[in-house]
Parts: C-alpha cells; structure tokens; sequence
C-alpha cells in the first residue's frame, strides 16, 4: 500500500477489508523523510494488525532487500 491522500489508519481499514493478509507499504521514502514516514508506517501496521486476524504488517527497512 503507498500513504496518499489516505491517512495510515484508513488504508489498514482498507487493507483489511479487502482480505490482505501481509500488508506492505512502498515509495515511502520517494515523497517522506525516514522520520515522517516510519511512524506513519508503524500506525498502519498497528491498525492492520488489529484488524486483521493472523495478519502481518511489514514495516520495511530502507535500503535492506527483503525475501518471502
């Protein structure tokens, strides 16, 4: 998911609504610093997780490749 117009709780909501199960944002650092878009990141993650039994939110480092 990419923060937009949409605050971080509302695309969790969304997220979840739509049956996501792993919840990966992307293009933060493009538009944000670091230190505006990790805690936005970790608001959504919370928020998905809450809503979302089972459900992870990945809060992704930058700079670090990740593998699933």
């Amino acid at each position: 998911m990419q923060l937009s117009k949409q605050g971080p709780e509302e695309l969790a909501e969304f997220a979840s609504k739509l049956g996501v199960k792993v919840l990966i944002p992307h293009h933060m650092d493009f538009s944000k610093t670091k230190e505006v878009y990790v805690p936005l990141v970790e608001r959504m993650k919370k928020r998905f997780e809450e809503l979302t039994p089972g459900g992870v939110g990945v809060n992704p480092e930058h700079g670090v490749w990740m593998e699933f």
